[in-house]
């Protein structure tokens, strides 16, 4: 495997990380490195065809079942990378703190006639790869799940259901105070010399210029109005809560919040600008804020609900030429690091039109909203591909 892209975004004269490595025969080593860089984050790596296959993980792996982590596919790194620990210097990529949070080996859950490295290459390339992780702290079984967004390069980290598996999990609770406090220390250095210095290269090649994608001001897709509720498997519903249509957008924790006219709507709500403040990726979201009384059980006035359905661009990629399904899949992964209010991943049903509006009746909802699953956002158009049947 090529390790081209790795080497051309490191100057090796002044980084102590491995240029390459081979690896050794027998078993193979997986390792978990916390990387506390401009966005703390977690990257897994697999030793796979002598080099480490590598994901960014934002939230870092869980033992929860429930817990579906995003993780960002990265470009292959040297087999010796595996025992990298230390502090990339400022004004470097990547400047910040590595510590090895956990290190062991793997094996395939179903090892088929090829050698291991042929069936584990089948399986990334099918992207559906089913691992034992033999650590410290990560055990038993998982699966790298790619979620067919090729220009984004997401994919999943899933914990399968076993007898290691448990119903709570925050990997920072197994990181010592010290690495968190060495972390902070270095992540502002590094802040300060990226001022002055560019940082070389990127661990995902953006297809666009993400601050002038945060900049602009996009138009909303629009809903054709429909007549009569119906069941289709390759549409998806939604109940429509006749809040506030809302574009949110943050770059480098700068945000914008604004209307369908395109009207800025930071100063009318502060607290979901200061929410979407905290999302460490760059990214641009639709939906809308829910302004209903307790009776109609959302939130009151003085406390809104940015109900979020859709997402256009994240680090760098234009999503909106994706299928609707899979923005909603990418989106839910990213929420799921930020649940709880006032940001919310807005839940669909897929199939069950009918359904839904009974209970769109039911709680005095305005109607639903039927999207189609295959759709791409039609920026500033009004579409027949998403439809609005209201009560």
């Amino acid at each position: 495997m090529s390790l081209a892209k790795y080497k051309q975004k490191r100057n090796f004269s002044e980084t102590t990380e491995p240029v390459a490595g081979k690896r050794v025969k027998g078993s193979h080593a997986f390792v978990v490195q916390r990387h506390h860089a401009t966005r703390l984050h977690y990257d897994f790596r697999l030793e796979i065809n002598g080099v480490l296959k590598s994901w960014a993980v934002p939230k870092g792996p869980s033992m929860n079942p429930a817990d579906k982590r995003l993780a960002m596919a990265v470009e292959d790194h040297p087999y010796d990378y595996k025992d990298f620990e230390g502090t990339i210097p400022a004004g470097n990529y990547g400047a910040g703190t590595v510590y090895i949070w956990d290190k062991g080996t793997f094996e395939l859950m179903n090892p088929g006639k090829d050698d291991f490295d042929k069936e584990a290459l089948k399986e990334l390339d099918k992207g559906d790869l089913k691992i034992v992780l033999k650590g410290k702290k990560l055990k038993g079984e998982f699966a790298v799940v790619k979620m067919k967004t090729a220009d984004a390069n997401a994919w999943l980290l899933i914990k399968h259901k076993d007898k290691y598996a448990v119903e709570e999990y925050n990997s920072e609770d197994y990181t010592p105070e010290s690495v968190k406090q060495r972390g902070l220390k270095e992540k502002e250095t590094a802040r300060s010399a990226s001022k002055n210095r560019p940082v070389r290269g990127l661990a995902n090649e953006p297809d666009v210029d993400p601050l002038q994608a945060i900049k602009k001001r996009y138009k909303p897709m629009l809903a054709t109005q429909a007549v009569a509720p119906f069941d289709d498997p390759g549409w998806l519903f939604e109940a429509a809560l006749g809040g506030q249509r809302t574009i949110a957008a943050v770059q480098e924790h700068q945000v914008s919040l604004y209307d369908e006219t395109g009207k800025s709507c930071l100063k009318k709500f502060p607290a979901i600008a200061a929410a979407v403040e905290k999302i460490s990726h760059n990214v641009v979201m639709d939906g809308e804020i829910i302004l209903l009384d307790k009776q109609h059980g959302v939130r009151d006035q003085n406390n809104p609900v940015y109900l979020i359905f859709d997402l256009l661009h994240l680090d760098g990629h234009d999503l909106q030429q994706m299928p609707l399904l899979e923005r909603k899949q990418l989106l839910e992964a990213l929420l799921e690091q930020y649940s709880g209010k006032p940001l919310l991943f807005s839940p669909y049903t897929q199939k069950n039109g009918k359904a839904l509006f009974e209970k769109a009746a039911q709680q005095q909802w305005p109607g639903i909203i039927a999207r189609k699953a295959s759709s791409r956002y039609e920026e500033g158009k009004r579409s027949k591909n998403w439809l609005e049947i209201k009560r």
